[in-house]
């Protein structure tokens, strides 16, 4: 019976802020969607210039190799001190976890 009081209570829950939750995804879409643009931005041309300069791949590999050791929700914790709290630093996660 515990169990779906606690279902019941859940769909009261959903109902009552269902357009919070939808505007709420929909923030979250449009973040990762700009994050995974800027990414694109940013890697096509690196990808390009890494690609005729040799030189340049190892350092630029190995930052990518250092940021993919760091698990998302760990850099995230890192970057809130020095940026806030807010969409800046969630943009930048997951724009460092997409581009890598």
């Amino acid at each position: 019976m515990n169990i779906l009081n606690s279902i019941s209570q859940f769909k009261d829950f959903v109902v009552s802020r269902h357009t919070q939750i939808i505007d709420l995804t929909v923030q979250h879409v449009q973040l990762t969607i700009f994050a995974v643009l800027i990414a694109i931005i940013v890697g096509i041309p690196l990808g390009i210039l890494i690609s005729r300069y040799k030189k340049l791949s190892g350092p630029v590999i190995g930052f990518a190799n250092l940021i993919q050791a760091v698990p998302s929700l760990a850099l995230l914790g890192f970057l809130i001190p020095i940026l806030g709290i807010g969409s800046t630093p969630a943009i930048l996660m997951v724009f460092f976890t997409s581009y890598y």
